[in-house]
């Protein structure tokens, strides 16, 4: 015979001084990534509105400087598989970043899905130069299944 355990909740209380603490929704700000309550109509440190953009290739754009690195490499992801080309200029850009080896291989590996473009093309041979080997390794990777 087995007897049940009640559960708990073994969640931690959210901090009252935080937005949302009351188990409130979230959203970031769109300028500089804070944290804000979902009703505020713009942001507790930069004061900028909080509006992000509706089009979802839009949002995956804005999602490449996201704090989160994952959710940039998912982003990134998604863009070259969607072969969007409004994504070459963010993506090149993310892909020359020094801070984040991680991000810029991730931009790397979707600017390939462009590589017919004399943009994302400049993009990726400058790649091939980047001080991180992990961003070189993808734009090998990128040349070698040209």
């Amino acid at each position: 015979m087995s007897r049940r355990v009640p559960r708990s909740s073994n969640r931690p209380e959210p901090l009252p001084d935080r937005p949302g603490a009351g188990g409130g929704r979230l959203r970031f700000c769109p300028a500089c990534y804070e944290i804000n309550a979902w009703e505020a109509a713009s942001c507790s440190r930069c004061s900028a509105p909080l509006e992000t953009p509706r089009d979802y290739d839009a949002r995956l754009v804005w999602a490449l400087e996201h704090p989160d690195g994952g959710t940039a490499v998912r982003a990134a992801g998604v863009l070259a598989a969607r072969e969007k080309s409004l994504a070459i200029e963010p993506l090149g850009r993310m892909s020359q970043r020094t801070d984040d080896q991680y991000r810029a291989a991730a931009a790397v590996r979707a600017l390939s899905a462009f590589a017919d473009d004399p943009v994302a093309a400049a993009y990726l041979d400058a790649a091939r130069s980047h001080p991180s080997v992990i961003v070189r390794r993808a734009a090998a990777e990128d040349a070698g299944a040209a």
